[in-house]
């Protein structure tokens, strides 16, 4: 037996397409918030090679390099994203403790919260 008590509760969604989308906004909400500069601010620093691995910051060093426009550099982001976020969903679902919830059969996100609680509160704790 594992040596701790633990609730592990994944989040996916039943739709890919949907799970894409949603990742695609908030690609979009990352750039509206600063995301350009950010990396900008990122990648010139010194001894920034880990960091400039990053999803989100290496996309941008062709644009700096005026090698790739705005557009293209978003879609990379949202590609490599979508790939990252689908090897996290093969890697959870090994877990055979996983209690998935998925987030198209719940109406709004504080009906989600709530069944994501009450999982918890079955297993004796509480919050």
């Amino acid at each position: 037996p594992p040596p701790y008590d633990v609730c592990r509760i994944g989040l996916a969604y039943r739709d890919r397409a949907k799970l894409y989308a949603a990742i695609d906004r908030r690609v979009d909400r990352m750039l509206g918030a600063g995301l350009a500069e950010e990396a900008r601010r990122v990648l010139a620093l010194p001894d920034s090679a880990t960091a400039a691995q990053a999803i989100g910051y290496k996309e941008f060093a062709p644009y700096f390099r005026g090698e790739r426009d705005l557009a293209r550099t978003a879609a990379e982001i949202k590609q490599r994203s979508r790939r990252y976020a689908k090897r996290q969903l093969t890697w959870f679902r090994r877990g055979k403790d996983v209690r998935w919830l998925y987030v198209d059969d719940f109406p709004d996100f504080d009906s989600l919260c709530a069944r994501a609680f009450r999982i918890v509160e079955e297993k004796g704790w509480r919050l």
